[in-house]
């Protein structure tokens, strides 16, 4: 099939080259090049559109001051063909036209001088103005599809074209069609536009666009033309999208390159006379065949060991795990194989081993949930190899009882020796390092690796003192995890509190290149309890100890800016109360407990370092879990935030049940 669909139909050709002979002879018709001298057309907005205005700025007065702000009759500026509208003047030399009614599409306007016009002491004016506009013809204004365009295009794609003017559906396939490089010409199915259509594209697809005459305000407000518009609604109300066309292939695609949609010059539309002016072209990409495009082997920690089977388009609907096992076998096969299909991939899971290679086999005939089949058996070999080294920490950022359990787990995987340090914090660096500590984390568009949302902050540039170091010789099965607990008493000396940054890692070689994997948390080991209330102007914090569950008092109670900065210091009284006033740069809550509360040193170097430290408002780091260990618990109730619109009375005290489960 060839595309013969720019040709207009041989009547119509003959009355448009009529129609220009007459043009051509009319006697002063001709248009010069653009005149403007001593005035200005002033443009508003600069592109036309169906709301544009029309200033003319001149460079000597035109009216006397009293005529500014009124409509001028007639108006100074000729518009040819005429264009409804008023012309107001804004200023003794400057004037708008305002059109009422939309510019014609695919019409050239004239703009000129009135003839005859004067200046505002009489004399005639020798300003001149000649300057001819086009309105657009019939366009593409905007072309939403289901599938982007790209190497792995549908082969029944559904696209939408919004022109900005009607254009009926009805005989308008015969100037569209899909086009590729080396696959043929495919015919266009068209239909129109309806509101039902659109909402259930809504997900991926932006409203139609108003047409060029839809476009215009009717009540003096600018409307753009890429501004959305209401559509009716009521039951069985299903409106016609007068200038937006739904366009499907009237067969599927056959795999090829570089298809296209082409629509081509001279589609009409509903306006008299109004035609798209050139072949508009919209890129689809490429139509590829049904085939396996990867066969891989996976084993990860959460499922196990299984075959990802990608195809290069969705299974057919009608697969399922039972008829799936008819084509596609895997030998040696596993206990327990079964096969999920999920979109263009196929998950089969079962008991696989290592070190064992697994020949994969789907059969010819297996169809797509386009109109595909695979053409040919494919046969793949892979071999599943073991996890790569794992270390996990149960929190990120945390806090512990000090007089808990006073444990913390490491859990591994496939490691050998694990080195594990520690850092401590004083009052001077706890705030600093909790802000750093956030870049633990990183978004979407810092990742180098999609899957891995966390990267290593440098234990030598963390601030603090490091008070351990250790390497723990580790050695279990492949692929089977274990876990060794760390012991604050270890780490901070016998009933030692702190502030700690913990990391461990372990050296692996890959492909002969040496990898280091690893693990960090920040943990405040603390008996320190904070409850707090807010008032306008006043905050009411309690401290208490954990383990008894009493008011401590000369505990000093700080707050502190993002940057460390101290806005307000008190000291806890008898009831362990104090009373601060905050200024709104607040960001941590810090309690530091006099130095005779401290623990006795020991061997170990413990810290006397005992100050915690709390967000003001919210987390101060993410405390999202790599991994969940039924052997330890998270306390909750550490500190809390209460708000009233009374200040705290004098002497009042603020309390809260607070919960927590001892490690």
């Amino acid at each position: 099939m060839s595309l013969h669909l720019t040709r207009l139909p041989s009547l119509a050709t003959a009355i448009l080259a009529v129609v220009v002979l007459i043009l051509l002879l009319l006697p002063g018709c001709s248009m010069g090049p653009p005149t403007a001298e001593g005035v200005q057309l002033v443009l508003n907005p600069e592109v036309l559109e169906p709301t544009t205005t029309f200033e003319l700025r001149f460079e000597r007065a035109v009216v006397a001051a009293e005529q500014v702000g009124h409509p001028a009759e007639p108006s100074p500026l000729v518009i040819t063909p005429a264009l409804r509208g008023r012309f107001v003047w804004l200023s003794e030399r400057s004037g708008v036209f305002t059109p009422t009614a939309p510019l014609a599409l695919d019409t050239a306007y004239r703009f000129r001088l009135r003839h005859g016009l004067t200046e505002a002491d009489g004399r005639r004016s020798a300003a001149r103005l000649d300057r001819v506009l086009r309105t657009p013809s019939l366009l593409v204004v905007d072309h939403p599809m289901r599938e982007q365009a790209g190497t792995n295009q549908s082969a029944t794609p559904w696209i939408r074209l919004d022109f900005n003017a009607g254009v009926k559906a009805t005989g308008a396939g015969r100037w569209m069609a899909f086009r590729s490089r080396d696959a043929g010409i495919v015919p266009a199915r068209v239909a129109q536009a309806s509101r039902f259509a659109w909402e259930a594209e809504a997900l991926w697809w932006p409203p139609p666009a108003p047409a060029w005459s839809e476009a215009f305000p009717t009540a003096g407000q600018h409307v753009s033309v890429r501004a959305e518009r209401p559509l009716p609604r009521g039951p069985g109300v299903n409106p016609e999208i007068l200038n937006a066309l739904l366009i499907t292939a009237a067969r599927p695609l056959p795999a090829g390159h570089g298809w296209e949609l082409v629509v081509a010059r001279g589609l009409p539309s509903t306006e008299r006379g109004v035609r798209l002016a050139g072949e508009f072209r919209l890129p689809l990409g490429d139509v590829q065949p049904f085939a396996v495009a990867a066969v891989e082997a996976q084993n990860t920690r959460s499922i196990g060991r299984w075959l990802a089977i990608t195809f290069t388009k969705p299974l057919a609907p009608e697969w399922n795990p039972t008829n799936l096992a008819d084509w596609i076998a895997v030998s040696p096969a596993p206990t327990n194989l079964t096969f999920v299909p999920n979109g263009n991939r196929l998950i089969a899971s079962g008991d696989f081993a290592l070190a064992t290679n697994y020949t994969v086999t789907m059969r010819r005939g297996l169809t797509a949930r386009e109109p595909f089949t695979l053409a040919a058996d494919h046969t793949a070999v892979v071999r599943f190899a073991p996890m790569p080294p794992r270390l996990y920490f149960p929190e990120f950022s945390t806090e512990q009882l000090a007089g808990g359990r006073r444990e913390f787990p490491l859990a591994f995987m496939n490691t050998g020796t694990v080195k594990v340090r520690a850092k401590a914090f004083d009052r001077h660096t706890l705030v600093h390092a909790l802000r750093g500590y956030r870049s633990y984390y990183r978004s979407w568009e810092e990742r180098d690796d999609p899957d891995e949302a966390y990267q290593e902050i440098a234990f030598n540039l963390v601030p603090g003192r490091t008070i351990f170091e250790a390497d723990y010789p580790l050695t279990n099965a492949v692929d089977e995890g274990g876990e060794i607990t760390l012991g604050w008493d270890e780490i901070l000396g016998a009933g030692g509190h702190g502030a700690v940054f913990l990391e461990a890692t372990t050296t692996w070689n890959a492909a002969g290149l040496s990898k280091r994997t690893g693990t960090e948390a920040l943990v405040q080991v603390t008996d320190l309890g904070l409850v707090w209330k807010q008032a306008p102007g006043a905050v009411l914090v309690e401290v208490f100890s954990y383990a008894s569950g009493q008011p401590l008092p000369g505990v000093t109670v700080r707050l502190l800016t993002r940057e460390n900065e101290m806005v307000a210091e008190a000291v806890t009284d008898a009831a362990g109360l104090a009373r601060l006033h905050p200024t709104g740069e607040e960001a941590f809550v810090m309690a530091e407990p006099p130095t005779t509360c401290a623990p006795p040193p020991s061997t170990k170097g413990a810290s006397r370092a005992t100050a915690s430290v709390f967000p003001w408002r919210g987390n101060a780091i993410p405390t999202r879990s790599r991994c969940c260990c039924s052997a330890t618990g998270r306390f909750t109730g550490v500190a809390k935030r209460r708000t009233s619109r009374r200040s705290p009375a004098s002497g009042a005290t603020a309390s809260s049940r607070c919960r927590a489960e001892r490690r």
